[in-house]
């Protein structure tokens, strides 16, 4: 991949953050920071460091490493390895509303742990739900950031 390209997929990568940060709820309760804050920092430093390396792609001062060493190449599977990594975080996006954090965070770690080469699904699973539940535990019951129910409420019915 070009260094222009490369540019191109991370000014995409930004404006796919700036979606999400705009989709980040105002919170109910009184908050001197509210909880798109750190977000957005983090986005804006992300988007400045792009500007940086897109200006630099288009003027021609970025190293193509690829050019540099013709005998190297990706490691097999390398396709594969992309699509679970991506498939991981596509499906936490897709799935948080309808499985809620703690399901569809397990789910995006299978994918992630696939994507390094991780044998078998349980494994994986069981150590992403935990991970998982460990953060729900932190943010939701600890520092009052509301995740959603522990289970999904699709699935088992409200809690009561």
């Amino acid at each position: 991949m070009t260094p222009l390209r490369f540019a191109l997929f991370l000014v995409a990568l930004c404006f796919f953050a700036a979606w999400q940060v705009t989709e980040i709820p105002v919170s109910p309760m009184y908050a001197v920071v509210d909880a798109g804050f750190v977000p957005k920092v983090v986005l804006a430093v992300l988007a400045l460091c792009v500007l940086v390396y897109t200006l630099n792609a288009l003027r021609g001062k970025e190293v193509d490493v690829s050019q540099e060493d013709q005998e190297s190449s990706a490691l097999p599977g390398s396709t594969a390895r992309l699509l679970f990594f991506m498939g991981g975080m596509l499906s936490f996006l897709l799935l948080i509303k309808p499985l809620g954090f703690v399901l569809s965070a397990s789910l995006a770690g299978v994918g992630v742990a696939r994507s390094f080469d991780a044998q078998g699904l349980i494994r994986p699973f069981a150590m992403s739900l935990g991970i998982a539940v460990g953060f729900w535990v932190l943010f939701d019951r600890v520092l009052s950031v509301n995740l959603g129910p522990l289970l999904p409420t699709l699935l088992f019915g409200s809690p009561s």
